[in-house]
């Protein structure tokens, strides 16, 4: 039921930021991004990467990143998970050894969106996916994938 309701909030979010919405809208949704990267770093841990609500988390989350007001909270740490940040929990996703389903097919889209998003002209994020060396990590991980397609 936690799950359900969940997916449902994640999903509310994720319609919200679609929306040309005012600034004051746009400003009351900074509060839902590091929930929602807590949700994220919350699934990753237990491995629960089919779930409909990382799904519809990681979806909110490239949404929320689309608007520029909100880009500088995914290089803030996320609350309740100590000094790291968001970006974090999005890169965590892509370089997961996990086997390959639709449903981590879209998160991990959504989370590449997100990375993406987030970081359109937003020094704060570019410097905190440095910080967590992204580049080698996603090459790293589309690497161990070439290598386990060719096998």
């Amino acid at each position: 039921a936690e799950l359900e309701a969940g997916s449902k909030a994640a999903a509310l979010v994720q319609i919200v930021a679609l929306q040309q919405s005012s600034p004051r809208v746009i400003e009351a949704l900074a509060g839902a991004v590091s929930p929602l990267l807590r949700l994220v770093t919350g699934c990753t841990m237990h491995m629960l990467l089919d779930s409909p609500l990382l799904q519809a988390a990681c979806s909110a989350l490239a949404n929320l990143a689309h608007h520029a007001p909100l880009r500088a909270t995914f290089a803030a740490p996320i609350e309740g998970v100590g000094e790291v940040p968001g970006v974090q929990a999005l890169l965590a996703l892509m370089i997961l050894p996990a086997p390959m389903s639709d449903a981590l097919v879209v998160v991990r889209g959504s989370a590449v969106a997100a990375l993406s998003n987030a970081g359109l002209e937003t020094p704060a994020v570019r410097q905190a996916l440095c910080d967590c060396n992204a580049v080698e990590a996603l090459l790293t991980a589309l690497e161990g994938r070439s290598g386990e397609s060719m096998a």
